[in-house]
């Protein structure tokens, strides 16, 4: 396995314990929250507020690792969106 994939991986754990640890029972699942009405844009647009929100303020370690999280899991979202066929 080479190294850019098995940090791939090690990243995919961290968003994937992100999303059901702390999004799921924050906003809901998929069909109840409401990222699942958002557009490929709305979810890009999200990705964009973290990326500029990044050091920016006193945000601590945790917090900031958060955010990268969030980013993943917006560009996840649009993802699926655009792969099912919207534009």
């Amino acid at each position: 396995m080479s190294q850019r994939l098995d940090d791939w991986l090690e990243f995919g754990s961290h968003v994937s314990r992100h999303v059901e640890e702390y999004t799921v029972p924050q906003y809901g699942d998929k069909g109840q929250d409401q990222a699942t009405e958002f557009t490929i844009d709305e979810c890009l647009a999200h990705v964009k507020r973290y990326i500029n929100r990044y050091g920016k303020n006193q945000r601590g370690k945790e917090d900031q690792e958060r955010d990268f999280l969030k980013m993943a899991q917006y560009v996840q979202i649009a993802w699926d969106k655009w792969k099912g066929g919207e534009r």
